[in-house]
């Protein structure tokens, strides 16, 4: 494996397409031949890396409207989640490395909130793991910060980065990787920090702000999972898993209107947001709640032999899985009508994403939720894939039958079964995934429509007027 890595990197360095597709062709045999799990999250961390070299080679994001299908982005991205994901048996420098590879991509993407959600809080031990990470996670506080609508909450990341930075400067000499080292040791970049030091020198962090509160023992234990599952529409809770951001204080940005115009976009993304927060609760519900007996009984039920569940547990992560999924429909629906004032059904679906762009100024809030729709599999060219198995279940359990059952194999001819059979801890998984990809899309609809009302409000046609809340 060690050659191997070191004509990886010789390729890569070459800059010479025909080298790295040489790598490529060998790797992916190895791979065919090779059935451990960590010997295959070594190979796909090496194909991730070749695969993004290819990219930056043919310069795919700068082509992402009019050019042809961005195949080694994407490539770069499903090898580097597979290896993140390989890795996690034996969380050595390996699993360090997919895991900061695997939120560059992200970032590639301008998929921000993913990206540092990968890094946040993570401790590594390995040099190049921890210095770079810290970087990327300096990087994606810079662009998230100017996108944030809360003055408060962007004076926080603003401070996390300073720390970073801080922190990363006194440790300078144990840096090994000389990009970061140049970076950090940057004038311009060290007199930029010394001022935020300057401005920032009486604020609180949030370490210093935040109090545990003192709800009652339910409510406490569902704040709780929600923070430490990254689950609150708080930026804070991207950054923080403390308890100043147990709210939900994510809002439609304050944006211009005709006079007399009710807050109805507002209103509308608050809609959404309680179909979201409501899907995060039966979903917390249906993990730990309790269920009473009496809705159960009576139903009569038919077994079919492999331990079905029909419990009311298992019923409230159906709908949790599938509200949460609508959610993204449903933002689409309201971002298509704020740029354009076109009211129409529409779906989370990288061509209905792109037509928006094709009449905006490039942003990387529309261009996250571009990638973010792209996950689904619906679009043949820039289907990436990884939420395509959602896609297709979220279907079955609107359209079809979904059995959850743990007992394997029925005993009777299954021909007339049309089923689609899951494991409880599957369902689980689904409903996990479709809940955090629709926060990261609301945060990204909040973040485009922010960035729109500065233009506005910056050619002097704004009157304030502050939206009413129930």
């Amino acid at each position: 494996m060690c050659d191997l890595s070191e004509r990886c990197d010789a390729a890569i360095e070459s800059r010479s397409q025909e080298k790295i597709d040489l790598c490529i062709e060998e790797i992916q045999l190895l791979a065919e031949s090779n059935k451990g799990s960590l010997a295959k999250a070594q190979l796909s961390y090496y194909l991730g890396n070749l695969f993004n070299a290819k990219s930056d080679l043919s310069n795919e994001r700068t082509h992402l409207m009019n050019g042809p299908r961005p195949v080694n982005l994407m490539k770069a991205l499903e090898h580097r989640r597979k290896s993140f994901n390989l890795s996690r048996e034996k969380e050595d420098v390996l699993h360090e490395l997919c895991q900061v590879n695997l939120s560059n991509s992200y970032f590639s993407m301008c998929r921000y909130v993913e990206s540092l959600e990968l890094l946040d809080g993570y401790s590594f031990e390995n040099n190049e793991s921890k210095y770079v990470g810290l970087c990327r996670q300096i990087f994606l506080l810079d662009q998230i910060e100017p996108m944030l609508d809360d003055d408060g909450h962007a004076e926080q990341f603003a401070m996390r980065r300073l720390d970073l930075f801080n922190r990363m400067y006194d440790e300078r000499k144990e840096i090994q990787h000389p990009g970061v080292l140049r970076y950090i040791s940057a004038e311009e970049n060290v007199k930029y920090n010394e001022k935020l030091t300057f401005f920032f020198k009486d604020t609180k962090r949030i370490e210093a702000l935040s109090e545990k509160p003192s709800y009652s023992p339910d409510e406490m234990s569902y704040r709780e999972w929600c923070l430490e599952n990254r689950l609150f529409l708080n930026p804070l809770n991207i950054i923080s898993d403390l308890w100043i951001a147990d709210r939900d204080i994510l809002q439609f940005p304050s944006y211009m209107v005709e006079l007399n115009e009710g807050p109805y976009l507002a209103a509308s993304f608050s809609s959404i947001k309680r179909e979201y927060c409501f899907a995060r609760f039966l979903c917390y519900d249906g993990l730990f709640g309790h269920h009473p007996g009496y809705e159960e009984n009576w139903l009569f039920f038919t077994n079919t032999g492999d331990e079905p569940s029909y419990g009311g547990d298992i019923e409230k992560l159906k709908v949790a899985c599938r509200l949460a999924y609508s959610v993204c429909d449903k933002l689409l629906t309201l971002l298509v009508f704020y740029v354009s004032g076109e009211k129409k059904k529409v779906y989370f679906r990288p061509r209905e994403i792109k037509k928006i762009m094709k009449n905006q100024q490039a942003h990387p809030a529309l261009e996250a939720l571009f990638w973010l729709s792209s996950e689904f599999g619906t679009d043949e060219k820039y289907d990436t894939g990884f939420l395509s198995e959602l896609y297709s279940f979220r279907n079955d359990l609107e359209h079809n039958y979904v059995r959850v059952c743990e007992g394997g194999s029925s005993p009777w001819d299954s021909s007339s079964d049309y089923a689609r059979t899951v494991t409880r801890e599957e369902l689980i998984d689904f409903t996990f995934l479709s809940l955090s990809t629709a926060r990261s899309a609301l945060f990204y609809l909040t973040f485009f429509v922010k960035s729109q009302e500065e233009q506005v409000e910056k050619s002097g046609y704004y009157l304030p007027n502050p939206v009413p809340y129930v």
